[in-house]
């Protein structure tokens, strides 16, 4: 009798022992300074684990799951170029990457001060900070919210310079926006968030790449006809033109002139072109084609050789071939008169000359 209990004794703590190691390893978490796993207690977040223990508390547990936090964003393969979503965290285990990371937003664009257009590649370091995790484990997007402020801190700075100064101002522009983000982070300690809402995660460097972009190629393929030409006889759209009038405000007249110049001869280019697709014959005069001014001076430089201007004939109505054609008239009528001989004269009336 004694020997049946003693044995149900030992099966029953061999049981509890089992059973304590199993709780033991289902609660424990091998947290270590590169990944680390959120804690809360009866729905609140109690902090972060920073090696590894064991949760004995049943309140306490590990958000994963259904609970797991949504800590992403975007990011950039370096083989490929390849834009796609990275994850922080790993849901069915809730762990939490805490190793340096890189944000890179899809290219946007930016105007800069002399309304030029820029595509902007913006990269900045960063790493989850895991004395405030719990900000960012109660974003509900973390990686838009990121993304956004990137694009916002450097659209501000690039719009405040011309385009001839962003790279001879590129590290102060870095360095204006590592800054700026530095000091969003830094104000969760004082939770004024005059600046923006923290996220909960260390800044280490912000840089960026630019190319310009050829609006007036756009604006061109945008107003192309099916044959990819444009539509129109001219090929500056309002927002070109307004952009053309700001240039030209404060500039120097004679460059105003010049540019007002090769806009109207552009224009009568793209007038004649698109009469000419008609198939038909079509005559343009020197005037017309904006070349009487240009022809005058030729005229002057070489003593009045290749002149395009039209005879005081043809101004008064009268072709040329045909005051031609009355002076030999004339000059063939002369010696027939003189020789007071009948003249013989063709179908059309004309004198025919003796041979």
């Amino acid at each position: 009798m004694v020997m049946t209990i003693l044995v149900s004794i030992c099966a029953l703590l061999l049981l509890v022992l089992l059973g304590v190691l199993l709780y033991r390893a289902a609660r424990t978490f091998d947290a270590n300074p590169n990944h680390t796993f959120v804690v809360q207690s009866q729905g609140e977040i109690v902090g972060a684990l920073r090696e590894p223990a064991t949760l004995w508390d049943p309140k306490m547990s590990v958000l994963r799951d259904k609970d797991a936090p949504d800590i992403t964003y975007p990011a950039r393969k370096a083989q490929t170029g390849e834009f796609f979503t990275r994850a922080l965290v790993n849901r069915r285990t809730g762990r939490i990457s805490l190793t340096v990371n890189t944000c890179t937003p899809k290219p946007f664009r930016s105007m800069t001060l002399d309304r030029h257009q820029l595509e902007i590649t913006a990269n900045v370091v960063f790493r989850l900070d895991i004395e405030r995790i719990h900000i960012s484990s109660q974003l509900e997007n973390f990686g838009a919210t990121f993304a956004n402020r990137i694009e916002n801190l450097f659209d501000n700075e690039i719009t405040s310079c011309n385009d001839e100064d962003i790279r001879g101002q590129q590290t102060r522009i870095e360095q204006a926006v590592t800054q700026a983000l530095r000091e969003i982070e830094d104000e969760s300690k004082g939770d004024s968030m005059l600046n923006g809402m923290p996220l909960g995660i260390k800044i280490y460097e912000a840089n960026f790449s630019f190319k310009e972009i050829d609006t007036m190629a756009e604006a061109q393929a945008a107003q192309a006809g099916p044959d990819g030409r444009p539509i129109g006889p001219i090929w500056i759209d309002q927002q070109h033109i307004d952009k053309l009038a700001d240039t030209l405000a404060n500039r120097d007249p004679v460059v105003r002139e010049s540019v007002m110049r090769m806009i109207e001869l552009q224009t009568r280019q793209n007038i004649v072109e698109m009469l000419c697709k008609s198939g038909g014959l079509v005559a343009f005069t020197a005037k017309e084609l904006g070349l009487n001014d240009l022809m005058s001076e030729v005229k002057e430089e070489r003593g009045g050789v290749n002149r395009m201007s039209s005879s005081p004939d043809v101004a008064n109505g009268v072709d040329a071939s045909e005051t031609v054609q009355t002076g030999v008239e004339a000059e063939i009528e002369s010696d027939l008169g003189a020789s007071r001989e009948p003249v013989e004269r063709d179908y059309y009336g004309r004198p025919i000359p003796k041979q």
